[in-house]
């Protein structure tokens, strides 16, 4: 299997979701954008004997705050991923897409089992850039799309089953929904779409680990939902729809306590890609094959002041390639699909 990159996320907004290409072949550039929070890497527990051995922090690996107290994570990410679609063994087209968005996310503790939390964001920009190769009629031509504004609100509630503080480990399991609430529309060439899913989209996970002397390790596994989504092209006013599926997620995550004031973590993760159709307003279709792919991270957090913190991440990942099968029989093989995240941000417990 070749295995090529891939960025994982909650959910995923296409910069352009979906469009008809010439040559009677119609495919949708996955441009993954992620609307999950991200897992927030954590900090490690004090010496023995310590009175705050057990306190828990903003940079935790399985986040819970205090009891009565609040985590933001404010971050900026930009995202960047490429990919090419083959036919017959050539290059029919090749494809970059680029976002850049703001982030916030805040976790309360109702109690000290029960949180409850949102996230906000908005992308700033995103664009995709199409450029077509020498299996298709027009070789050389170039597509650009762009898209912005707000993504759906994602809320999520978490409940502490165990704490290394009275358990020897810490777990958390919780749930992650993200409704879709506004309409979802497409870029074209002369009209930017926007960020909105068009469908509901939903999380069940689990996170369980420890801290440990300084040091933290946490193992997670994450259900996806997508439900069934509809998005109009911004200048046809033609519906695409996409239908549900689902994809599992498979993390790992591991930190070191550096010095009193650096935190420097590792990640990496599976998740498969999900398997769907998405069918035109002409009624033609596309099937998209499943395909796994793989999340490889570092971060480090850096203590201003008391629960302060800076945070930089980068991300990697890849993915195997996936058939997509048009209504006619036209297959079209996307390969070489790689990407990466950075984020920089602030971490903080008040």
């Amino acid at each position: 299997m070749k295995i090529v990159f891939f960025v994982i996320a909650l959910s995923c907004i296409s910069v352009a979701n979906s469009q008809t290409l010439p040559d009677g072949i119609s495919k949708n550039p996955v441009d993954s954008v992620s609307n999950q929070p991200e897992v927030i890497l954590p900090v490690a527990d004090q010496a023995p004997g310590s009175a705050k051995k057990y306190e828990r922090k903003a940079t935790d690996l399985i986040l819970f705050p205090e009891a009565k107290k609040t985590i933001l994570d404010a971050n900026y990410q930009s995202q960047s991923n490429e990919y090419v679609w083959r036919y017959e063994g050539e290059d029919y087209a090749n494809i970059e897409t680029t976002t850049n968005s703001l982030n916030l996310r805040g976790l309360y503790a109702i109690n000290d089992k029960i949180a409850v939390g949102a996230t906000v964001s908005r992308v700033i920009k995103g664009k995709s850039t199409l450029k077509y190769g020498s299996a298709s009629t027009k070789d050389g031509e170039k597509l650009n799309r762009e898209s912005s504004g707000f993504r759906d609100v994602v809320l999520e509630a978490v409940y502490r089953v165990m704490d290394v503080s009275r358990d020897r480990y810490d777990m958390n399991v919780g749930v992650l929904l993200s409704p879709g609430i506004r309409e979802a529309k497409d870029p074209s060439e002369s009209k930017d779409g926007n960020a909105a899913n068009g469908g509901n989209e939903y999380s069940l996970f689990l996170k369980w680990g420890r801290r440990n002397l300084g040091n933290q390790w946490s193992v997670g596994f994450q259900l996806n939902n997508f439900g069934e989504s509809k998005s109009k092209d911004a200048s046809t006013k033609d519906v695409t729809k996409t239908d549900s599926y689902s994809t599992i997620e498979i993390n790992g995550d591991f930190q070191w306590l550096i010095s009193n004031r650096f935190i420097f973590g590792l990640n990496m993760a599976y998740q498969n890609l999900g398997k769907y159709t998405i069918t035109f307003a002409d009624d033609t279709y596309d099937d998209y094959d499943d395909a796994p792919a793989f999340t490889f991270g570092a971060t480090g957090n850096f203590l201003i002041t008391d629960d302060t913190y800076i945070k930089l991440k980068y991300e990697m990942g890849a993915a195997s390639d996936r058939d997509i099968t048009g209504s006619d029989g036209t297959v079209i093989s996307m390969e070489d699909l790689v990407g990466g995240v950075f984020t920089i941000g602030v971490l903080k417990q008040f």
